[in-house]
């Protein structure tokens, strides 16, 4: 019986050191931090080595165009560059023994490269992706491109491709101890292990959805021994949030705001000990115009700004003499339609309602505005003062203004005269109008129910329409004759291709495309007569890295194309490097 009774013993100390451990509220840290750059431009993508002595940090402080690479002591002194070109380098990564820094760089088509930590020559790695991490052990550098994360030796070779049934995986992440890592993916935050296995969620969004603070994706988490750390939006700002894992990557416990700021922070990077690294900074979404031959896709100088607000501007259009611009803008507090004289520079509300006007468009013939007005739950159409449709948007009208593309199952026409509207462009392609092959045969496109039909066009003479079909992983431009016909894709290697607009003589189709971590403005020939012809070609891509497409919201871009110019919506962007320490603090945390 006494034996008995030492061993029950011992086993209720047991159980109870367990549930202790279990029970024990997760440690809680809070972060205390001090600005390392103040350069008046971009200062960008930070990381700290892992003895947190050194940050590296990609700027333009020497350039005012381009990005170059630095290195600087992490508690003040004078930075040391580590790259030199008329090329982009940007995502530092260091070694786990901090000798050496890998990056992206735009050269030699892109790719991820390495340079000595106390400066040298750099060497490439792999070709494509960006955004390179190494390993905990140094052997291995996982990135990502817009088709999905690799895996590669980190002194270079063949690069096996990650999970590839997640074409659209982004921003992989190492577990602490370098058997798993973190990526995202089909909205949602998954592990899974080096070794194989199934990918399982980590279970942070129902805690977003619980804390009310954005939803993804996360283009900066990092699994540390602090937990998840990570940034996300809520409305204009971004913050940084630390949310506590366990060892399989799973959440156990609620998110705690680490920044409490109106700027975008993010791009953390955390050392060995808990310093953490971060840029915080600033975006404007003003219209910019790029002077060119509307006709040849030729441009003709540098761009320039056409508004100047602190007010976020978006879906801008533009006459085809170059004379008028209409665009949405919130100055006054919520979404209007503006119209800007670009020969005397007036501007005022075009378009307005009691709930405010979005993405207007120009009549090719007068000077009515086709426009989208939000009405609680749903959107309507007017065209000047006169309601056409209800609960759908408009995307344009004929030269004649009789009939408007609006959104459907796909894209309807609509009567103007009638009010009425019909199937033009079915993405089921069942039994619709205008579709000679089921548009599920189209290249790119998914099955039914899979695929959205947007952004449709109008060519100048009215024989085509062109439109983006976009789905969970990719989109695609198709032209497609207005009075039926099968239809016909551009031809690109990247993912993403978007918001076409034919030229003011129709004979060339411009849109923007992402590729090697950029977007880009793209155009390819047209012949009226047959459809698209030639192969696609550059026509801008931002070489200041302060400006970019990529950063503007999809829902907001938009390009149109006059005669002299063409119009678009650029990010201007500023950050600087902020460093400071999770501090570990023992009251109780307010989790969300």
């Amino acid at each position: 019986m006494p034996n008995r009774n030492i061993i029950a013993g011992i086993l209720l100390a047991v159980l109870a050191l367990t549930l202790w451990h279990f029970v024990q509220p997760t440690p809680s840290y809070e972060l205390r931090f001090t600005q390392l750059t103040f350069d008046p431009g971009l200062a960008a993508s930070p990381a700290i080595s892992p003895d947190g002595r050194m940050v590296a940090y990609a700027s333009d402080r020497d350039t005012d165009s381009n990005l170059e690479l630095y290195v600087q002591p992490a508690r003040g002194g004078s930075p040391r560059r580590l790259t030199t070109g008329v090329e982009n380098h940007s995502d530092p990564a260091f070694s786990p023994d901090g000798a050496t820094v890998a990056f992206y760089s735009t050269d030699d088509g892109g790719g991820i490269f390495t340079v000595p930590a106390a400066g040298g020559d750099s060497h490439p790695i792999a070709p494509g992706g960006h955004t390179p991490r190494y390993s905990p052990d140094g052997r291995w550098i996982v990135y990502s491109d817009a088709a999905g994360a690799y895996i590669v030796a980190s002194t270079g070779g063949t690069a096996r491709k990650f999970h590839p049934e997640y074409p659209s995986l982004q921003a992989p992440a190492w577990s602490p101890d370098g058997a798993s890592l973190l990526f995202w993916a089909q909205d949602d935050l998954w592990v899974a292990p080096l070794d194989g296995g199934t990918p399982e969620s980590t279970g942070i969004r129902a805690r977003l959805a619980k804390a009310r603070i954005g939803d993804g994706p996360f283009v900066d988490a990092l699994w540390t021994k602090f937990g998840l750390i990570f940034s996300t939006r809520t409305g204009l700002a971004r913050n940084i949030y630390r949310c506590p894992l366990g060892r399989d990557g799973k959440t156990t416990g609620g998110i705690v705001r680490l920044t409490n700021g109106t700027e975008l922070m993010g791009d953390a990077s955390v050392s060995a000990e808990g310093r953490v690294v971060f840029s915080s900074g600033r975006q404007r979404f003003d219209i910019w115009g790029i002077p060119l031959d509307g006709d040849s896709g030729k441009a003709k100088g540098p761009p320039y700004r056409i508004t100047d607000t602190l007010a976020p501007t978006a879906n801008p259009d533009i006459s085809a003499d170059g004379k008028r611009l209409i665009f949405g803008s919130s100055r006054n507090g919520f979404t209007e339609i503006w119209e800007k004289d670009l020969i005397s520079g007036k501007e005022q509300v075009a378009v307005t309602s009691a709930e405010g006007a979005s993405y207007g468009r120009l009549l090719k013939a007068g000077s009515e505005i086709l426009s989208v007005h939000p009405m609680g739950n749903h959107e309507d159409v007017y065209l000047g003062h006169t309601k056409l449709a209800v609960g759908t948007r408009s995307w344009d009208a004929n030269s004649t203004g009789t009939t408007v593309l609006v959104s459907g199952a796909g894209i309807d026409a609509l009567d103007v005269a009638a009010k009425q509207r019909q199937p033009l462009i079915d993405a089921r392609g069942i039994d619709a109008p205008g579709i000679d092959a089921p548009g599920i045969d189209a290249p790119g496109i998914d099955a039914p129910g899979q695929t959205k039909l947007s952004d449709a066009s109008f060519s100048p003479d009215d024989r085509w329409v062109v439109f983006a079909a976009e789905t969970k992983d990719n989109s695609r431009i198709y032209v497609v004759p207005a009075h039926g016909g099968k239809w016909q894709p551009i031809a690109v290697s990247a993912n993403r291709a978007g918001k076409p607009r034919f030229s003011p003589n129709g004979r060339l189709l411009y849109f923007t495309l992402d590729r090697d971590g950029n977007r880009e403005i793209a155009a390819v020939r047209f012949e009226p007569k047959s459809g698209i012809s030639g192969e696609p070609f550059t026509v801008f891509r931002p070489a200041a890295a302060r400006l970019s497409l990529l950063s503007v919201n999809p829902q907001a871009l938009n390009i149109s194309v006059a005669m002299d110019r063409l119009v678009t919506i650029f990010c201007e962007q500023t950050s600087a490097i902020w460093i400071g320490d999770l501090v570990r603090w023992d009251e109780k945390s307010v989790t969300f």
